[in-house]
């Protein structure tokens, strides 16, 4: 991955700092310099270092000159969840998106939206189906997460599916998950 560094006015100030070393640390505390002498203005600018290990998920800037001040860096790797909801024959439908156990998303009518969503982070959907009366009620997820329920006619279909997790190789992905209710005279589809 690259990685671009850039002290805000927050954490550049007037004062003489610099120069600075960057270092690395992975998910197993293995850590690497990733570079040194580093001035005040490359970093003020952004200074972008090329082919850091994947497995680093933050480190430090250590000013090495007359200031001595050490700041932590973390790696935030993100991922898009595209999802959709959607009613078909009449149903009335109900869909809670949970991300890491908490409802992100609820939504009672056709729709679709994306949400920003972390390396570790827990995906599940609860999908629930009724007012099908004598007919078939059928609900469904497919993509990142399959399953569905399709009780017999006349009774209400709900489903709480299996959880995802959101991986390494999902970083810069669009992770899609299509949700539905549906009624249907003849069964499930």
């Amino acid at each position: 991955m690259n990685v671009t560094f850039k002290l805000t006015a927050a954490t550049s100030g007037t004062t003489v700092a610099g120069p600075f070393n960057i270092s690395g640390t992975t998910n197993a505390n293995v850590v690497s310099s990733l570079a040194t002498g580093i001035t005040k203005n490359q970093l003020t600018t952004g200074h972008t270092i090329n082919s850091v290990n994947d497995a680093i998920t933050g480190g430090t800037i250590a000013s090495t000159g007359t200031c001595t001040n050490t700041i932590p860096w973390y790696v935030v790797q993100t991922a898009t969840l595209a999802w959709t909801f959607s009613e078909l024959g009449g149903a009335r439908g109900r869909m809670d998106l949970y991300v890491n156990g908490s409802i992100v998303v609820t939504r009672s009518s056709t729709s679709s939206g994306t949400y920003t969503v972390n390396v570790g982070d827990t995906i599940n959907v609860e999908v629930n189906t009724d007012e099908c009366g004598l007919n078939f009620a059928y609900s469904e997820c497919s993509g990142i997460i399959d399953d569905f329920d399709c009780p017999v006619a006349g009774q209400i279909a709900n489903i709480v599916t299996s959880v995802y997790t959101v991986q390494v190789s999902d970083v810069g992905t669009t992770l899609s998950l299509d949700c539905l209710s549906q009624c249907s005279q003849t069964g499930c589809a």
